[in-house]
Parts: C-alpha cells; structure tokens; sequence
C-alpha cells in the first residue's frame, strides 16, 4: 500500500489540476495501535478534496493491494 499511495495522489492531483476542479488534496495517516483489535497493526488513510463547485463530488477512491 505505501508504494501505491504516492500514485494514487498523483492520480488525485493531475485530475484536479487537469480538469480544475479539485484543490487542496491532502492524506491523512492512521496507523492503528490496537484500540480496534481486529486493525491492530494496519494502516488507515483518509483522502481529503476540496472542490471548486459546491455540487461536485468524489465518489470514491480505490486502492486494492
């Protein structure tokens, strides 16, 4: 996952920058400690947009490893 994250903003970011209608794209890291047993060990990451229409959207984001 971590040789994929530098790829998928790039992704993120040529789109926005491209088509001009994302900004601000940022990730936030979440590596879990064991609070959540099941997640012990894994890796959380949180993509943030923000868009130049108040009606556009980002339906989703995909990362398959």
């Amino acid at each position: 996952m971590k040789k994929l994250l530098p790829i998928i903003l790039a992704c993120l970011c040529w789109c926005g920058v491209s088509y001009g209608q994302m900004t601000n794209v940022s990730v936030d890291q979440i590596v879990h400690d064991g609070s959540i047993p099941i997640l012990t060990g894994k890796t959380t990451y949180r993509v943030f947009v923000n868009t130049v229409s108040e009606t556009d959207f980002l339906t989703s984001v995909l990362a398959v490893s």
